[in-house]
């Protein structure tokens, strides 16, 4: 089954790219452990080729940054979260990040410069701090009191 986000030119070319698979599968239509050894066998043949693609391209971007030297300056980032929001502190540059999750799942708008977000700030702020100290974390610079 195609993933349901899909746009009719995706959903054709991925259904057109297992066609042979699935016309296999129906007419075999294998049951009990010989259906249990086809859904492994699929998932690890369209898996595989996947993470290879994934690995390599990992590397590359490793390699940009080695070749670059942008590797040696890292963002080392701390942060946060709770069901409703998020607080990230980038260490490089010295820059908070809080999102709403509730109005803002896909974290597209920092609000830790607003006002009315002043109170979580606080409170994220404060608990990234106590979480910290408890887990021994030294790294990086201390934590900056203000937004």
């Amino acid at each position: 089954m195609p993933p349901k986000n899909l746009s009719a030119h995706q959903r054709a070319r991925y259904e057109a790219a297992f066609a042979a698979e699935n016309a296999a599968l129906l007419r075999d239509n294998p049951k009990g452990d010989a259906r249990t050894r086809w859904n492994y066998q699929r998932y690890i043949v369209n898996y595989l080729p996947c993470i290879a693609g994934v690995d390599r391209n990992i590397g590359r971007v490793l390699e940009h940054l080695d070749t670059t030297g942008l590797a040696k300056k890292h963002n080392r980032h701390h942060g946060v979260r709770t069901l409703t929001h998020k607080l990230i502190y980038y260490d490089a540059m010295n820059a908070w990040e809080l999102f709403d999750l509730v109005k803002d799942p896909n974290e597209m708008q920092s609000i830790h410069a607003e006002l009315a977000s002043q109170s979580v700030f606080n409170s994220l702020r404060g608990e990234l701090s106590r979480l910290r100290i408890a887990a021994g974390d030294n790294t990086g610079k201390p934590l900056p009191t203000g937004q």
